[in-house]
């Protein structure tokens, strides 16, 4: 496989997955590793067979990107006058052009491990903290109620 053939089997499998930007951010970093590499006289067959399959490169960049992970992303674009354009998580853009601003919304997913993973987290961490509230409440319960009724007590005697 050649420098060329790497780069355009990575570009292949990243395209309709991520935002164009990021695609060729991704393409500038291992041209720009491979061409680093060749200066210092490293083959490229060496060079190439060490960054391993470009298609487990892609899978991995795509599993690791922070609205991967835990969130599933959509982008909406709105332009100068106000038009909106939607891009969801694959990053294809169904409007617009030049000039658009870029806002987030995320969502929890749900359907992966992490996310349910930060449900249970939640979950615990509230039931932690009601824990604790009732765990100071309680003794300062008692001693009002003790006092109610000694009160009371002595109300009774007198």
């Amino acid at each position: 496989m050649t420098e060329h053939e790497f780069l355009e089997i990575l570009n292949t499998q990243l395209t309709g997955q991520m935002p164009v930007s990021d695609i060729a951010s991704h393409l500038d970093y291992y041209r720009n590793y491979i061409e680093d590499e060749l200066k210092k006289g490293r083959k490229e067959e060496d060079i190439l067979s060490g960054l391993g399959d470009p298609r487990l490169i892609a899978r991995t960049l795509l599993d690791t990107r922070p609205e991967a992970s835990i969130y599933s992303a959509d982008t909406e674009y709105s332009d100068a006058s106000g038009a909106e354009y939607f891009s969801g998580s694959d990053g294809r853009d169904s409007g617009g052009g030049s000039g658009h601003i870029k806002r987030r919304s995320y969502r929890l997913d749900l359907s992966t491990w992490y996310g349910k993973l930060i449900v249970i987290g939640i979950a615990v961490a509230v039931i932690f903290l009601l824990f604790i509230i009732l765990g100071l409440l309680i003794p300062v319960a008692v001693v009002v109620f003790l006092v109610a009724g000694l009160i009371s007590w002595f109300r009774r005697r007198s």
